[in-house]
């Protein structure tokens, strides 16, 4: 029996009398009318016109969606959000100098290099200050970028101010925005965790920083996130409190890098 495709495209099909006819049925799926091919009821939506439509709703969920992840990166680059250091950062001038460096280094590149948005895989660099963390996440920023992956490296100090400042009347830009920019993005890098204020008040209540972090950090699950911090499991997990420390930890695959603060080096050798 001919397809409907195969029959329309016969030759002499485009007169009245050979159009196909139409049944009183109705198609199990879509609920259009059956058209009558050869005396076999077909669906002409669903053998024709069905696979272009999906393919075409598909393009159109991904255009918008690199949409949204485009007008995340145009509201953080209205600012550096990058110090001049790091901008110079590549696996290339990343100098290990122990084991644990090196292997922090063969990671990051192996997850730059096999980075799939169907499956996400979060890091955490952790270790003393002067190691490279942040220069590691920073050059994988910058290689996904070549790659054309969307990327926000910021610091979460800077990150936690730069949403404050959203609070002035005059700023151009919303605390919405910016937090559908970091849940949109293919990769987030959140710098030096640990580092903002999460004093208690008085009353002992959670501070601000803390519940717009975790607000950050859970809606980031099951996305790809590169955290860096200074602390160990269990002054971040104080920092945080316990109930936001497991949930940003949720799939976090942890990275130790341990060694001398390279920044302080040359005073030693001086």
């Amino acid at each position: 029996m001919l397809s409907l495709a195969e029959t329309l495209s016969m030759k002499g099909t485009t007169s009245i009398r050979n159009l196909p006819q139409t049944s009183d049925k109705r198609c199990n799926e879509c609920s259009r009318y059956l058209l009558i091919i050869n005396n076999q009821e077909q669906c002409g939506y669903c053998s024709l016109i069905k696979k272009e439509d999906e393919q075409i709703g598909i393009e159109a969920r991904e255009a918008l969606e690199r949409k949204e992840r485009m007008k995340a990166l145009r509201i953080f680059n209205k600012e550096s959000i990058i110090n001049d250091r790091l901008k110079q950062a590549t696996f290339e001038n990343y100098e290990p100098n122990n084991e644990s460096q090196e292997k922090a280094k063969a990671i990051v590149k192996r997850y730059v290099e096999n980075f799939s948005t169907d499956n996400p895989v979060p890091l955490m660099l952790r270790g003393d200050y002067g190691l490279g963390k942040s220069h590691l996440a920073a050059a994988a920023v910058k290689e996904l970028a070549e790659k054309n992956i969307t990327s926000i490296f910021i610091s979460v100090p800077k990150l936690l101010t730069k949403i404050k400042s959203t609070w002035d009347k005059q700023s151009e830009t919303t605390e919405e925005e910016i937090l559908s920019a970091l849940e949109a993005v293919d990769c987030l890098v959140l710098d030096d965790l640990g580092a903002e204020q999460t004093k208690r008040d008085p009353n002992g209540n959670i501070p601000w920083s803390v519940t717009k972090l975790f607000e950050i950090i859970d809606a980031r699950i099951g996305k790809h996130t590169i955290f860096t911090t200074n602390l160990d499991n269990q002054e971040l997990q104080e920092h945080l409190g316990p109930r936001n420390y497991s949930r940003a930890m949720e799939g976090v695959h942890p990275i130790k890098l341990t060694g001398e603060d390279y920044r302080l080096r040359k005073f030693k050798e001086a």
